[in-house]
């Protein structure tokens, strides 16, 4: 005869495969086991993340220097190069100075009052040009070639002293035959 073993059932409890398994009170349980971060983790993690976001800031300003000095040289360039073939549309006999102040918008349009203008420019022309004075060769008029004194006023610039232009350059422009 078999003996039969008797099993006390309010200490077991069957699983869905009919198996007994003792209940979870009685298995041994982690008790050092953490679902979420420690306070020091969460300082720490703070801690980098401000000294990333102070970083980012720092530079914000430097950037946004830049960008302005960038957005300025665009305009600058702009009205450069229709200043440039406004001249070599003139007749070469034609092109003389000027002393009026012409008034151009940040994006570099012309127009036609201080108000609107952010920046502002005067040019003066040469009769000849002796680009090569001060060379060891010498330096020689050349009657077919005009210089062209430039000076770009921005706002600021005419704010603080009229007569001082943040940016100044020659352009040199040839007899085209018109």
């Amino acid at each position: 005869m078999r003996a039969r073993l008797m099993v006390d059932k309010s200490h077991y409890f069957v699983n869905i495969h009919g198996a007994m398994k003792p209940p979870l009170s009685r298995l041994r349980i982690r008790r050092h086991t953490f679902l979420g971060f420690s306070l020091v983790e969460v300082v720490l993690a703070l801690g980098v993340m401000s000294f990333a976001l102070t970083s980012m800031l720092a530079i914000l300003p430097t950037g946004l220097n830049i960008f302005r000095e960038s957005v300025e040289a665009s305009a600058r360039a702009d009205i450069l190069r229709k200043l440039t073939s406004e001249l070599q549309q003139t007749s070469f006999k034609d092109v003389q100075s000027t002393s009026a102040m012409r008034y151009f918008t940040d994006e570099g349009l012309e127009v036609t009052d201080d108000a609107n203008g952010f920046f502002g420019m005067t040019y003066s022309v040469s009769g000849t040009t002796d680009i090569l004075s001060g060379s060891p060769s010498g330096g020689y008029p050349n009657g077919f070639l005009k210089s062209v004194k430039v000076e770009i006023f921005t706002r600021a610039d005419r704010e603080k002293s009229p007569s001082k232009a943040s940016f100044k350059t020659t352009l040199f422009i040839p007899e085209s035959g018109i």
